[in-house]
C-alpha cells in the first residue's frame, strides 16, 4: 500500500488504465464483455484521476497546469467510455 500513498505514483495507474481502455475494448469481440471491460477500466482510471486531483499541492507552482490536465484528462475519458460504449 506503500505505492498507493504517493501523488505520483498514481499517474502510472493513470496513464496503464486509459491505455488499456484504448486498446482491450477492440480486442472484445462480445458486446456484454466489451461493455464490462469499458466500464471497469473507465471506472478505474476515474477513481485514480480522482485520487490524483485530491492528492494536488495547491501551494505548488505547477498546481494549475496540474488542476487543468488532470481536468482534461477526466473530460477524455468520459468522452472515450461514451464512444466505446455507443459504438
Amino acid at each position: 500500500m506503500a505505492i498507493l500513498s504517493n501523488g505520483q505514483s498514481y499517474k502510472w495507474f493513470i496513464i496503464l488504465s486509459f491505455l488499456s481502455l484504448i486498446i482491450v475494448p477492440s480486442m472484445i469481440l462480445s458486446p456484454t464483455f466489451k461493455t464490462i471491460a469499458v466500464f471497469g477500466l473507465g471506472g478505474i482510471c476515474l477513481l485514480f484521476e480522482f485520487l490524483s486531483l485530491k492528492n494536488l499541492n495547491s501551494k505548488a507552482e505547477s498546481f494549475k497546469n496540474e488542476f487543468r490536465q488532470t481536468l482534461v484528462l477526466i473530460a477524455l475519458t468520459i468522452i472515450l467510455i461514451v464512444v466505446n460504449y455507443l459504438v
